[in-house]
């Protein structure tokens, strides 16, 4: 499915998420479509367990951030992140789907990162884009992520009703 197509489905199932097409449309499609372009798949694959909820991994804050140790030292707090394999083989190599009866499970780049807004327990979602490359990946903050939607939809409750 093409990204254009992932879009369009986002926009046209909006009831059925309980939020305006409008809001879809002007506030998170703008935010979701630049991610996806930096990517080169279009899906990809997550772990999940028998009652099909995602696989959340713990790991420190500043792992691999390029911070300093002496940083790290005072910060030793821990975020919850979603790891999103290019591959079927990366996801099933992964440790945490060997340790644990997981299946991997391939979804549209759009449904991942729609889905990863709406659940606010987590920290990261990160892309593992390059197949066989599990150490560098693209991270997406939620944080960042639900102030760039917020951010547009207090522009479009702004706009003044007679704008066309």
């Amino acid at each position: 499915m093409t990204l254009d197509l992932q879009l369009k489905n986002l926009v046209t199932e909006a009831a059925n998420h309980q939020v305006a097409p409008l809001v879809i449309q002007q506030a998170i499609v703008p935010v979701f479509e630049p991610i996806a372009k930096q990517l080169q798949h279009l899906h990809f694959y997550l772990l999940q367990n028998n009652q099909e909820d995602w696989i959340i991994s713990v790991i420190s804050k500043n792992a691999g951030s390029g911070e300093l140790a002496s940083d790290r030292l005072q910060d030793t707090s821990a975020k919850k992140v979603i790891y999103a394999f290019s591959s079927l083989e990366d996801a099933q190599n992964f440790p945490a789907s060997k340790a644990q009866n997981l299946v991997a499970v391939k979804l549209p780049i759009i449904e991942i990162l729609f889905q990863f807004f709406i659940i606010q327990q987590l920290d990261s979602l990160i892309f593992f884009d390059q197949q066989r490359n599990l150490k560098q990946g693209l991270e997406v903050d939620q944080a960042d992520l639900r102030t760039q939607i917020q951010t547009r939809i207090l522009q479009l409750n702004s706009l003044p009703p007679d704008i066309a």
